[in-house]
């Protein structure tokens, strides 16, 4: 890149990466920066200012480029400054594709946070979530739902029914529970899911939830039909919860059988 002429020089192998032949390129700067997508562009255009300026010695950034087909592709940038200073400035150099790389790391990432089997919410991201909710002062409630004589679902068939079980649990609470709304499973057959809603509304909620779920043609892998119930404990958090776990704490109490004041046991 010699900033002094305004000229960006590419490898035809460059170009290639995102799609094009040797001539549909020009060798202009823009030609480069405006396939970047916009918020990785503005973080690397001043990583490569502070370059050339010759306030650090290296710049390696991971950025994703606009390939010639409109998806976006994961891409490594190391660049260096081979002669001059600011605009009298030569940069070189080189890209590379890491796509496969970062799509592998984003997989992880979520079978990390997300429950194999259901694909919601893990206990521990859910609890970071009721963190944030409380951190952000729109504390919402909070809702666990048991599922009663969960159990006996696996004693009396087997445990795959058992885990279409807590598949289709999963579904009924995605399906009942708008965008806003986050759902986790905590352990078992112990769900949890947050509302931005007041404790009125969040009962009122709950009892279409619970519907649900009781009116749900479950069938066994063996043909049989069965039903499922579940209890709720729902509530806000108090002036002790501090953490999404303390809050979380706080609602499991009613399933124990410890009601503490404002949570509402929904059987």
């Amino acid at each position: 890149w010699d900033l002094g002429n305004a000229v960006m020089r590419f490898d035809p192998a460059f170009k290639a990466q995102l799609g094009y032949t040797d001539e549909e390129v020009p060798d202009e700067p823009e030609s480069w920066f405006n396939r970047l997508l916009p918020a990785d562009g503005t973080r690397l255009r001043a990583e490569l200012r502070s370059l050339v300026k010759g306030k650090t010695p290296l710049v390696q950034e991971e950025v994703r480029v606009q390939h010639r087909d409109g998806s976006y592709k994961w891409a490594r940038i190391t660049a260096a400054l081979e002669s001059g200073l600011g605009d009298k400035g030569v940069v070189t150099g080189t890209q590379e594709d890491i796509t496969a790389v970062k799509l592998a790391e984003l997989r992880l990432s979520y079978m990390e946070q997300h429950d194999a089997l259901t694909g919601i919410l893990n206990v521990d991201p859910f609890v970071a979530q009721l963190d944030e909710v409380l951190r952000s002062d729109n504390d919402g409630t909070l809702v666990i739902c048991d599922l009663v004589d969960f159990r006996e679902i696996n004693k009396r068939f087997d445990r795959l029914t058992g885990d279409d079980t807590l598949i289709a649990i999963a579904g009924i609470l995605e399906d009942q529970l708008d965008e806003a709304a986050v759902v986790g499973r905590l352990a078992g057959d112990l769900f949890g899911f947050w509302v931005a809603s007041d404790l009125d509304a969040a009962v009122e909620l709950v009892n279409g939830v619970k519907t649900a779920i009781a009116e749900e043609p479950f069938v066994s892998r063996s043909g049989v039909e069965y039903t499922m119930q579940a209890v709720f404990a729902v509530g806000g958090p108090d002036d002790a919860s501090r953490f999404g776990r303390d809050w979380l704490d706080r609602v499991l109490c009613a399933l124990k059988g410890d009601l503490p004041p404002g949570v509402v046991l929904v059987r």
